[in-house]
């Protein structure tokens, strides 16, 4: 027989910062992940407070813990409760009750004694690295432990920079450089990814003034990512208007870029337009990517599509990745919007994008992510120049 322990973290936070009724609805969603993940018979019990326990018959040491992993797995999603995403954490202990066969020759009915065991739970690897990444991106967020690098975007028929898109990076003490791959996906999956993109837009944003400030004319605009999470809370315009008041950019020179996904959604779409209210600027990025359906381009009155950088690595070799390029070009002409072909990496595609009218691309041929003060040398040195010199003139990479 097995017992696992499972003790909610920071749940005293949730009743305090929400309220109770917040709190209880969090305890019912644990408890019904708790039950979803145990066998017909097995038993689950809340002791008190934030404090669970499961009872498992016929349950070895192994199968004690795969229970526990599951257990971890099943509270990874967040839970929804009032105005917020909240992840439920849990510290977890498992103990196995082993009978110890009786003395033969003495009576079945005579009283057995038992051996317990308490085993720590051995997360399996993609598990461990999961929480090691959220807990180390929420201390990185509360420190300021995060940067931005800044890519150019550019518009081949002058030569100049466009707009500037803003990627965040993080190198942690213990994991090293995590990539945005890696992190991002994670913080979508907890409450961490609004505080990351409103940190994203703060910073970038307050970057783009101190240019303006200095004297640089270029960029004209910066580009930040809004994951759809953001969609989901309330009041979003109001936040951005109020980063933006803070960090003193006009909204007409922010660019955001939204996923396919939104336009699927019910609330994305609204939410759009009430950014473009501001007088920012939309992009639907990674275009092709997602299944959304084409009429749902005519709920959101956006201004780029940007081409996934899968379809632009295979321009030139690939028949059916070169077919998407050209009629992704062609339905923004007839809509009367602009692209932008990210991942350009060799001059091949570049001139073949030209060709195919593709005014404004972006990409480690033009320019790899740059820390501020590599991309303002570059600012600087000036872009104003005929596209190959601005192919040879681009920035090392930092």
């Amino acid at each position: 027989m097995a017992l696992v322990l499972a003790d909610l973290d920071g749940f005293k936070f949730v009743n305090d910062s929400m309220g109770h009724t917040e709190g209880d609805r969090l305890l019912s969603a644990v408890s019904a992940r708790l039950a979803a993940v145990v066998r017909p018979g097995d038993l689950v019990a809340r002791l008190g407070g934030d404090e669970f326990a499961l009872v498992c018959a016929d349950v070895d040491e192994r199968g004690a813990v795969a229970i526990a992993e599951r257990v971890l797995r099943a509270l990874a999603p967040p839970v929804a409760l009032a105005h917020r995403q909240v992840v439920p954490h849990a510290s977890i202990g498992v103990a196995v009750h082993d009978p110890v066969p009786a003395t033969p020759g003495t009576p079945s009915t005579e009283p057995r004694s038992a051996a317990a065991t308490v085993y720590d739970v051995v997360l399996d690897e993609q598990v461990r690295r999961r929480l090691a990444i959220e807990q180390g991106l929420r201390a990185a967020l509360t420190a300021g432990r995060l940067t931005l690098a800044y890519q150019p975007v550019v518009d081949l028929t002058t030569g100049r920079i466009h707009g500037i898109e803003a990627l965040v990076r993080w190198f942690d003490d213990e994991l090293g450089h995590v990539s945005p791959g890696e992190f991002v996906p994670v913080a979508e999956q907890s409450d961490l990814v609004c505080r990351l993109d409103a940190w994203v837009l703060r910073t970038a944003t307050a970057q783009l003034v101190r240019w303006t400030t200095a004297g640089l004319t270029e960029p004209d605009r910066m580009g930040v990512n809004l994951s759809a999470r953001n969609f989901a809370e309330p009041h979003l315009s109001e936040r951005v208007a109020a980063t933006l008041r803070e960090t003193g950019c006009p909204p007409g020179r922010v660019l955001v870029e939204i996923t396919e996904s939104l336009l699927t959604d019910g609330l994305g779409p609204a939410s759009v337009r009430e950014l473009l209210d501001l007088g920012l600027e939309v992009a639907i990025d990674d275009f092709g990517v997602g299944f959304s359906s084409l009429g749902q381009l005519k709920r959101v009155p956006f201004s780029y599509l940007k081409i996934d950088r899968s379809f632009i690595s295979g321009l030139l070799s690939d028949p059916i990745d070169g077919a998407i390029v050209r009629s992704t070009l062609a339905l923004a002409r007839e809509l009367g919007k602009q692209s932008i072909a990210e991942g350009v990496e060799t001059v091949e595609q570049l001139r073949e994008l030209q060709r195919l009218g593709c005014g404004i691309v972006q990409g480690y041929l033009l320019g790899s992510p740059a820390d501020a003060a590599t991309m303002t040398r570059w600012l600087e040195h000036g872009l104003d120049v005929p596209i190959d010199q601005l192919l040879a003139a681009r920035p090392p990479t930092p």
